[in-house]
């Protein structure tokens, strides 16, 4: 079977297609060979399923203007960012052309080929970030639309070290970065003490599931100031004028799964101007001027039962 794009011409060995309302492709499976040109050089869609641990799935899928959405490539090919060189085995793009996202591999998970045996495979990259060097195994970089590094996702097994708030910290899952390359948010592996404008505070989200570096618990302004943070541990009490205390500490819920576990549901901790807030279930609001903050550190870790957690 061939098929049409409006951009990019027709596509030579067809095995299934899924097209939008006006018969325009919209994703399909190739069998032979096909060359795609794009501003990033020419690339192979997957055509071949003789690699047991590649993901046999659309060969490349584009958005109704025509542009490519997404493209499984055939062999790991070498790609020019403005950052660096990547080699990838699935590109996402933004739907005005640029590319949006990196896998440099993209195996599948099956009983012949685990999620170890993909680890053992990744190649170490190196970031030299404005917040530190990263010399890690990722599995995905996201990009701006102008090729600046968005985040960057490391396996669950990398640890890394970068700086932030006039210290080092130790993370996992992965960071994001503004677009002018400072920081705007990474994921500590562990309570982490931190610096507020009302007290120190152990930083660390126990239910952080590692999916991607995008969106991380410790936040920052562009300015470098924080912006939030969670805390698993940590029990605050506030103070008002008249003497009155309440008390803010993690909450908890009951595990999907088993009614007898009980999981840890961290405080959400923002800042903004002379205001805190705090979030478990419920969001509260206070002037920091107003109020007497006391940091409290609980004696033993609260444990959320779920498959990201460490033991302490």
């Amino acid at each position: 079977m061939r098929e049409a794009n409006k951009k990019y011409g027709i596509l030579k060995g067809v095995s299934s297609c899924e097209t939008y309302s006006d018969g325009e492709i919209k994703s399909c499976r190739l069998n032979e060979y096909n060359l795609i040109e794009t501003p990033y050089g020419l690339l192979v869609p997957q055509y071949e399923d003789s690699e047991a641990r590649r993901k046999y799935k659309d060969s490349i899928s584009f958005y109704e203007n025509g542009e490519i959405k997404s493209i499984s490539l055939n062999k790991a090919t070498e790609i020019e960012m403005k950052s660096d060189v990547y080699k990838a085995e699935r590109i996402l793009f933004y739907e005005s052309g640029e590319i949006r996202c990196i896998f440099p591999l993209d195996g599948k998970v099956t009983g012949y080929w685990t999620e170890e045996n993909e680890y053992e495979l990744a190649e170490k990259l190196s970031f030299d970030l404005k917040c530190g060097k990263l010399d890690n195994k990722v599995i995905n970089i996201r990009f701006y639309k102008d090729g600046a590094i968005k985040s960057i996702t490391l396996w669950p097994q990398e640890r890394a070290k970068i700086k932030a708030l006039d210290q080092e910290l130790e993370i996992h899952i992965g960071l994001s970065l503004y677009q002018d390359g400072l920081l705007e948010s990474c994921e500590p592996i562990q309570p982490t003490p931190i610096e507020t404008p009302i007290g120190t505070i152990m930083a660390y989200d126990c239910e952080s599931l590692g999916i991607n570096g995008d969106i991380n618990s410790l936040k920052f302004y562009r300015s470098g100031e924080l912006k939030s943070l969670k805390t698993s541990t940590d029990i605050i009490e506030i103070t008002n004028k008249e003497g009155n205390i309440t008390i803010i500490e993690p909450g908890s819920k009951t595990h999907p799964f088993n009614n007898e576990i009980k999981m840890t549901v961290p405080v959400t901790i923002e800042f903004e101007d002379n205001s805190v807030s705090f979030t478990v279930f419920e969001k509260e609001s206070y002037q920091i001027s107003d109020y007497k903050f006391t940091i409290k550190n609980s004696a033993a870790m609260m444990k959320s039962q779920c498959a990201s957690c460490i033991e302490l």
